[in-house]
């Protein structure tokens, strides 16, 4: 559930309605987008570093979980203001940093939960599971973000009914945040080693060798 929330939250509020937003109404072209976008790439990247190693390991993926939703829910307060003529740093930079490292520490966390202490014969297919839920979040993502962005915009001006409809977008985004974090709270646990049997030595029997 954890995966399926931050996936809708990631293609529905970052991959979709911020592409429509920087290239239709504030003209930016796909190179300039791609070069804005790999800000957050970058602290995605180091989010996910600290998340996977010793953040999870010391606190275990629950409060890391929530912190990195914590910091997804900001970005989309943040993008709650974005504007008709807004710019790239003034409109779309803050929601970038904090998106980042939320987004990388989160889905790290989420994902060492899925995976920790399933058998090694399981191992693919609990995988499999964790990143169809992310991707499947991805697709509802869009799917319902763009229905509140074309059901919500209002005015005469199409930029100014497509920036309205985003708001409107930013805030339902909100509700995958609040699931995603109830979610955390309800199932994420500190991941316990699995012991296997085939990883058990067996001591050999000394008793019959006492006279």
């Amino acid at each position: 559930i954890v995966l399926l929330a931050i996936g809708m939250a990631v293609n529905g509020g970052m991959g979709f309605i911020m592409t429509e937003y920087t290239q239709v109404v504030l003209g930016y072209s796909p190179v300039q987008f791609g070069l804005m976008f790999a800000v957050m790439t970058v602290l995605t990247i180091v989010g996910a570093a600290l998340a996977g190693g010793p953040l999870v390991i010391r606190f275990g993926p629950r409060p890391i979980a929530l912190a990195g939703l914590l910091m997804i829910g900001l970005s989309f307060l943040s993008l709650t203001t974005i504007s008709v003529h807004g710019n790239f740093v003034h409109d779309i930079l803050l929601g970038m940093i904090l998106f980042g490292p939320g987004l990388g520490g989160g889905f790290v966390a989420a994902s060492v939960s899925a995976l920790a202490g399933v058998p090694e014969h399981e191992s693919g297919f609990a995988s499999s599971i964790s990143t169809a839920a992310f991707h499947v979040g991805g697709g509802l993502g869009i799917a319902i973000l763009t229905t509140v962005a074309v059901s919500a915009g209002v005015g005469s001006n199409p930029a100014v009914v497509m920036v309205t409809g985003f708001h409107a977008a930013y805030w339902a985004g909100l509700v995958f945040v609040g699931v995603g974090m109830i979610a955390s709270i309800a199932f994420l646990h500190r991941p316990r080693q699995a012991v296997t049997t085939g990883s058990v030595t067996q001591l050999p029997d000394r008793r019959k060798d006492v006279a």
